[in-house]
């Protein structure tokens, strides 16, 4: 079962390159909702290995995360996310505007990751590598304590209303809500069976009820 998490999130990639992170990524989220670093070299340089066009493609992207934070959007930031200074600013801005941040760590081992560079058509020099594994096991340590509502590993993950988190599932700032139940009913005559249907909706709405659901709705459009 996927792990289900708040809609809006923010959520942080924390890996070496090579991790897996953007392939992640785009299994589990829409492309409109992933702000890549790589994307954003290429954009405003020659590709995404483009070192040059790095600190341009960066403000680019705190811009574009800013935005999506103001409108209340789930955003997943795919950067290496190894950078103290940029994961407390990510954390402390979206509280402000009141959405949790979560941090996804990619515990890939290091010789897995330089295997996959090694097959890349632009791998990266293997010492830049190396420093990166180096530096996401001194992350890896100090990261709980940074603020995050939530700190997981590469796992399953779906955004849903917060009426659908169950109380634990996952730990946020925010008070657990319990599941809701609702039918929603599309528009069509049940002739002389109305009533007998109606009996059997408020029955299974009991049965909801009795199971632990609360927020219990019904949505008709009866003629």
């Amino acid at each position: 079962m996927d792990t289900r998490l708040p809609a809006p999130s923010l959520v942080v990639l924390v890996g070496p390159s090579a991790s897996g992170k953007t392939t992640w990524a785009v299994e589990h989220f829409a492309g409109n909702e992933i702000v890549s670093s790589d994307a954003l070299r290429a954009m405003v340089g020659t590709r995404t290995e483009d070192q040059e066009a790095g600190t341009a493609a960066f403000d680019l992207l705190e811009t574009i995360v800013e935005t999506r934070l103001q409108r209340e959007l789930t955003t997943v930031i795919d950067t290496l996310g190894l950078d103290d200074k940029r994961r407390q600013s990510w954390i402390e801005r979206a509280h402000e505007v009141g959405i949790p941040v979560y941090a996804i760590l990619f515990d890939t081992p290091g010789e897995e990751c330089e295997r996959r560079n090694a097959e890349r058509d632009r791998p990266i020099p293997k010492s830049v590598l190396r420093k990166q594994i180096s530096r996401h096991r001194t992350v890896q340590e100090a990261i709980a304590a940074e603020g995050f509502d939530g700190v997981l590993t590469e796992q399953p993950v779906a955004v849903v209303p917060v009426h659908f988190i169950q109380q634990g599932e996952v730990e946020t700032t925010s008070p657990g809500i319990g599941h809701t139940f609702g039918l929603i009913l599309s528009r069509f005559d049940w002739g002389g069976e109305r009533e007998k249907r109606a009996d059997h909706l408020g029955a299974i709405a009991q049965r909801a009820e009795a199971a632990g659901f609360r927020d219990l709705w019904v949505m008709d459009h009866f003629r």
